[in-house]
This record gives structure tokens, sequence and C-alpha cells, in this order.
């Protein structure tokens, strides 16, 4: 099932796009249009690795007034070091549930099975008709629409180019051979869906995502997708080696956090660790609280899934603390280690099970 962009296409929408600057309203217009413009210029060149001059109207004027504006990333780093205890001392009783479950990565996923094209794709439709049929309906459009590349390519670089102006979005990944690369799948079709949920709201909402839930939703896509396999004993072998490499990861970003919690907030600080910073936090909760939210889910699958429609509906537009109060959590229940402690144990039982540590 090896699915191509249509590389014309994209390239009249980028020409569209760039008209669309000469008719900006207000810097924010101008910002959102050129954000549009620039997600889609990058997926045209990683498809074609072709390059062309784009042509911005009054660049230099806007410049200036972008340099007045505080930055996407400021904001994070304010909030992030307001709350850097916090932050501390859950990621401290996080990485110590992994400690005493005494967790094993593995790093396997290129070594789970080829899967025929005809498996994958009716596995993919049936998951997510039963996760969610307006998700199987979006998965279907993009398939006729030209919306998704899999043609196999050595980028080691899955991503989802957003347009924010009129919500059209491209999906790429590397390839689609495995159930690791489904799961792939399913992460960038989570940022796709949680796009298009904002489709009647302000577009503004589309560029200011609160940090914390910034990879919630893919991430949860990924964890829905995971217990489908478990739930319906396919593939458990590879089901398991997939799962692995939900928690390695998990691990591995909040482990980053506790090494950023241990230096003081400086310049030096703000010009060469904002990426990899940002990457951890958003990544660390994205894993931890699409954990919390998926389990919720388990005892209320439709009212679990209205809520979260909801809150993409809303996304943007209410705090941190909002939104955990809109998932009925808050601070002091991220610190209960319940939840994450039993899915460990679980998942030992798992490798235990179908793979020879």
């Amino acid at each position: 099932m090896v699915m191509k962009i249509d590389r014309a296409k994209l390239l009249l929408e980028i020409k569209k796009m760039e008209r669309e600057l000469y008719r900006t309203k207000s810097f924010m217009d101008y910002r959102i249009k050129l954000f549009s413009l620039l997600s889609l210029y990058e997926a045209y060149t990683k498809l074609t690795g072709d390059a062309f001059e784009l042509d911005f109207p009054y660049m230099g004027v806007h410049i200036q007034r972008y340099a007045n504006i505080k930055g996407y990333l400021d904001e994070f780093l304010d909030e992030y070091f307001d709350n850097q205890r916090e932050h501390n001392k859950l990621s401290g009783k996080i990485l110590g549930t992994f400690h005493r479950s005494k967790f094993t990565t593995l790093y396997l996923e290129n070594g789970t099975r080829k899967l025929d094209d005809k498996f994958k794709f009716e596995l993919i439709n049936e998951f997510l008709l039963d996760l969610n049929p307006k998700i199987a309906k979006l998965f279907n459009y993009m398939l006729m629409n030209g919306l998704i590349d899999t043609e196999n390519r050595k980028t080691n670089n899955n991503v989802t180019y957003s347009d924010c102006f009129n919500l059209k979005s491209y999906i790429i990944v590397e390839q689609l051979d495995n159930l690791y690369d489904i799961d792939v799948l399913m992460h960038e079709l989570g940022h796709v869906y949680s796009s298009r949920m904002n489709d009647s709201k302000s577009k503004i909402q589309s560029i200011n995502h609160t940090r914390h839930f910034y990879e919630m939703y893919s991430l949860y896509m990924e964890l829905c997708f995971i217990d489908y396999l478990k739930k319906n004993h396919i593939l458990e072998r590879d089901t398991a080696i997939v799962e692995n490499s939900f928690y390695t990861f998990m691990y591995t970003y909040f482990y980053q956090l506790k090494l950023f919690n241990s230096i003081e907030d400086d310049g030096y600080l703000h010009h060469e660790y904002t990426g990899d910073l940002f990457d951890a936090f958003i990544y660390g909760y994205g894993h931890y609280l699409s954990m919390l939210i998926h389990e919720r889910q388990l005892s209320d699958k439709e009212g679990t899934i209205e809520m979260l429609d909801d809150y993409l509906s809303y996304q943007g537009l209410m705090t941190y603390d909002e939104q955990l109060e809109h998932f009925s959590l808050n601070r002091d229940k991220l610190k209960d280690m319940k939840v994450l402690k039993k899915r460990l144990e679980e998942h030992n039982k798992l490798l235990d099970k179908h793979i020879k540590l």
C-alpha cells in the first residue's frame, strides 16, 4: 500500500498561498498565512528535493513587527521555569516507577515483520472504525485526495505538514512496511484530526496549543492502536515491540527533563537548549497524559471520545490547569503512578510471553 502525494497539486497550493500573503489584513493574519506557506514548502522540498524562491511581500516590515512579539518558545520556557520544581518532582516519580518495574528497552522496531498490503489497509480501517468513525472517514479522504505519502525513503523523518490557513494537511512517513510504521502513521493522523477539529474556530488557535498537550492526541492515537492490537491478539510479538517503543520514548524524554531541571534559567539555555527541552517537555507530558486519558476511556469510551473532541475544538483557548480539569485531572492526580505502574507490569508479562530477553 504505497501512497504518494500529488507533487503538482501541492505546488499549486504553495503558489496559491504566496498570493494570499498579498491580501494580509493584520500581522496575525500574515503570521498564520506565512506559517502555512512555509509548512507546505517544506513538505514539497522533502518530497521532491527541489527548492525555489518564495515570494514574500513586505518581509522587512513584518519581520520587524514579529521581533517585538513574545515568541512561541519564550512562552513555553517561561511556563516551564515557573513550575520547574513541580516538573522535576513529577519526572522523578515517573522515572522511579520505570526503574522499580525493571523496564527493559528493546529497540527492535525494524525487526518487526513486513506486512501484506491488503492486511495493512484492512487493519488500519478496522482499528479507526472501532476507535472513531470520523477519523476513519478522514483517513480515507486523505487517501483518495493524495494527501499521504509513504514512498520508501530513508529520511528518518515522519511529519505532518499542516496548512493553518485553510487546514489542509499532508502526512509524510518514511515507509509503511510493518506494525511500527502503521503506529507512526496513526500518530501523524492524530495531528491531522487535531487540526481539522479547529476548522470552524479561530485560526489563531491552530498555532497556540498549550504546551503540555501539544503531542497528547497523537500519542493517544498510538496507545489506542497498541491496545486494540493487544485486545484482539493481533501480531502479539510485534505489538509487544511497538508498545516497548512507546514506553522507551516516554522514559527517554522524562530522563532528559530531569537533566534539564538541573540547569539554571539563563540566556545560554534559551539559545542553546530550547529545541531539546521543548521536545522533551511536549513529548514526555504527551505520553503521560495520553496514558491517563486512555485509562478513562477503558470505562467510558463514548464519553472520553466526546471529551477529546470538545478539547480539540477549544485547544489554544484553555490554560494548562483548565485542560487538566476538562479531563477530570489536576496536578496532584498526575503524581499518582497507579496507571503507569499497571501498564508497565502488564507490558512485562507480554514481553515474557513473546520475547526472549
